[in-house]
């Protein structure tokens, strides 16, 4: 038997959850069953003790039923079709010293455990304090503001987060999937390797299906979870924490949601995916919509599907009504087959408001603040950026002595010509300064790619600067070659075959896959290019293009150009 198939063996893909102690001494643990699993007799309750877990499990079916897509095949065939389904479930619930967890089966696990519960930060404090610095292979994002726009990154392969292109300014991470070095049942005799999927409120990860492995299971998520901070590169994740709900602010900002809650039309109002639907939604073919025993029943939903039994409420009650409102999503219009679990309103709202000069963002029935450590974030994507190395290396810009004819007499005749040059004297380094490549498209003034080409494929941007205005026309001009140098095929063999006159055995005549972008920068006469000196414009300018040229797979990197 090899190595896999024993760890499959021993463990289960398994969703858990952390709960939240309802009230601080004794608990029932019936407390986090929803009501109506209590009282259906297709559902047994059992009371557990075995191997030193011990707990309640609830599992059960639902009566057989023709499945939903039995009329649609006997419409189109003429042919009786009558095949049985019976959707199941089960949820155990657990505890050890002072934390409550539960476990859900089946399609109807999720839906047996009451959503009130949950610790929402369960998740995403276990990713952010486990992963693999270059492990990470999925990032789940939604955007602050009230369109409710989800951005999805996926790289199979692993990555580092600076490789995903993520908006750390303004992104309130909801996923994040990778390995983690774990010392958990599942891991191989030759690898702490743990394959994870983490959301919000659950982990999904193999977990061992004996008592004792299990338990150890528990103990190494607890000690991972009981790390005070988490991993630099991640830190960013819980950096939009959610505004206390008493505190003055999150008052202020409910009083003027409740207000809009009254204008489903309204413009600061939007809807969004909640994270524990996202691999369900696209089977749903119907909503139900439940405020205590009424009930809706929408094929579609919006702002105004969702509000419409909210926004007649007096404005006092509209808040708690909206999350006392129950979404299910369905896979048939007649809302037999539940798909994914049950919602809660606040779950599907976001929102986006302005209070005493502070703007803020509503998502899952929380507050956060736009903006909130915007500046902390840039300093740290900045120090980051200046602090990495390179093996490109550029002489020192000597003053010359001054022109003595032609337009430009008196100035420097060591000016950026010059400067560009020098740098490609070195060998390996190839000179591209005012050597524009010309297609139909970029007729004219042509493109220039860059000013120096390395000789690692390193695309080297020079540009003397006293102010923040030529430097933004620097990162532009490289975000701009990078991405026609990945698209335009044109330029591509225009600048490769380029190259190869120079150097035929440039790796880059065969490959522009490999790009690194370098700025050299000669700032204020000689000073050294960091975090304090650059223009605060510029530092805005640099961070934006740095994410945007990672998208692209480009490497980057700042050097200071010095005086002598």
């Amino acid at each position: 038997m090899d190595e896999t198939t024993l760890s499959k063996k021993t463990t289960r893909w398994s969703s858990l959850h952390r709960l939240l102690d309802p009230a601080g001494g004794p608990v029932d643990l019936r407390w986090f069953v929803r009501e109506k699993y209590l009282h259906d007799t297709n559902y047994e309750i059992r009371d557990f003790s075995h191997g030193g877990l011990s707990g309640l499990l609830v599992s059960g079916a639902r009566l057989p039923e023709r499945a939903e897509w039995c009329p649609a095949a006997q419409g189109l065939t003429g042919l009786p079709v009558s095949v049985t389904t019976s959707p199941a479930g089960g949820l155990l619930l657990t505890r050890t010293t002072g934390r409550l967890y539960a476990l859900t089966y089946g399609s109807l696990g999720h839906h047996i455990l009451d959503p009130d519960y949950r610790d929402d930060d369960f998740g995403l404090g276990f990713a952010v304090r486990c992963l693999g610095e270059t492990d990470v292979t999925r990032f789940r994002s939604e955007i602050m503001d009230r369109r409710g726009r989800v951005e999805d990154y996926t790289m199979l392969g692993g990555s580092d987060v600076a490789g995903f292109g993520l908006d750390k300014f303004s992104s309130l991470v909801r996923r994040i999937c990778g390995s983690a070095e774990l010392n958990m049942t599942a891991k191989l005799p030759t690898s702490l390797a743990v394959r994870i999927e983490c959301s919000g409120h659950a982990i999904k990860l193999p977990l061992a299906a004996s008592p004792a492995q299990f338990l150890a299971d528990l103990a190494e998520i607890e000690r991972v979870c009981d790390r005070e901070d988490p991993l630099e590169g991640l830190a960013f994740v819980e950096r939009f924490r959610k505004l206390n709900r008493h505190s003055p602010a999150a008052l202020g900002a409910d009083k003027i949601l409740a207000t809009l809650l009254g204008e489903p039309n309204n413009a600061r109002l939007g809807i969004t995916m909640p994270d524990n639907c996202v691999d369900y939604y696209g089977a749903a073919q119907s909503f139900s919509i439940l405020l205590g025993s009424h009930a809706t029943a929408v094929n579609d939903i919006d702002v105004e599907a969702l509000l419409a039994q909210i926004h007649g409420c007096t404005e006092d009650r509209r808040l708690s009504n909206l999350h006392r409102l129950r979404v299910t999503m369905y896979e048939d219009s007649a809302q037999t087959t539940p798909s994914g679990p049950e919602t809660r309103g606040t779950d599907w709202l976001v929102a986006e408001v302005e209070h005493e000069d502070e703007r803020y963002y509503y998502r899952q029935g929380y507050w956060h603040e736009i903006g909130a450590w915007h500046l902390e974030t840039l300093r740290e994507e900045l120090d980051e950026l200046f602090n990495a190395t390179t093996n490109i290396t550029v002489p020192a810009w000597t003053k010359g002595p001054p022109r003595s004819t032609g337009k430009k007499k008196g100035q420097d005749s060591h000016d950026e010509d010059w400067f560009n040059r020098e740098i490609a004297k070195q060998p390996g380094y190839q000179l591209f300064d005012k050597q524009n490549l010309f297609t139909d498209f970029f007729h004219g003034g042509g493109l220039e790619i860059c000013d120096v080409l390395g000789p690692d494929c390193e695309l080297i941007c020079v540009k003397k600067a006293s102010s923040s205005a030529p430097l933004s026309h620097l990162f532009a001009q490289a975000v701009n070659a990078v991405k026609v140098l990945r698209t335009d095929k044109e330029v591509a063999k225009k600048f490769r075959d380029s190259i190869a006159k120079h150097n035929p055995n440039h790796p880059m005549v065969n490959d522009i896959g490999s790009v690194k972008v370098v700025f050299a920068i000669l700032l204020k006469d000689g000073e050294e290019t960091t975090t304090n000196s650059l223009f605060p414009f510029s530092q805005i300018s640099l961070v934006r293009s740095l994410i945007e040229l990672r998208t692209m797979n480009a490497d980057v990197r700042v050097i200071t150009i010095t005086r002598s």
